[in-house]
């Protein structure tokens, strides 16, 4: 059994005999790793490298995703989970208070890739709204177009 801890902010590792002074080493990097790549997801998100051209193949990505938050940011002035509940949560009437909205590990940067909580008839008015075209109750909260082409099927699922 081997047990890793941050005690700190140092890593440490308590040692068991069958683990070779090279394999702890390897551990601890790819701990140290791990830690600077979870820590600040937005960054970690900027960091990584194009590996085809824009546009050309469609392949999910959280961290692609995750760019939203800084486009977002500098765009609009508004962090994403500002952005969603200002210009699409509360306008089909969804009480921001029983939100949850997930940020990193950092406590700054909003994940945009996942976790928003809220109950299951709050899912059900995003839903609807998609299913009348982006609008609530007389006003055009999504763009039409956005709506149908956000629906469309782009790569093999």
């Amino acid at each position: 059994m081997h047990i890793f801890f941050i005690k700190k902010n140092a890593l440490q590792i308590t040692d068991f005999p069958m683990l070779s002074r090279s394999e702890i080493t390897l551990l601890m990097n790819m701990l140290k790793y791990f830690l600077k790549t979870i820590l600040n997801q937005t960054a970690y998100a900027i960091d990584r490298p194009l590996v085809r051209a824009p546009g050309s193949q469609f392949a999910y990505s959280n961290a692609n995703s995750q760019l939203f938050e800084t486009i977002l940011r500098r765009t609009t002035g508004l962090s994403a989970h500002e952005y969603l509940s200002q210009k699409i949560l509360a306008p089909i009437d969804i009480d921001l208070k029983a939100v949850g909205l997930w940020f990193d590990p950092s406590g700054f940067n909003p994940l945009t890739y996942c976790c928003i909580d809220m109950k299951a008839a709050d899912f059900a008015r995003f839903g609807l709204l998609y299913a009348r075209d982006g609008q609530w109750r007389g006003n055009q909260i999504l763009p039409a177009e956005y709506v149908t082409s956000s629906l469309m099927a782009n790569g093999w699922y």
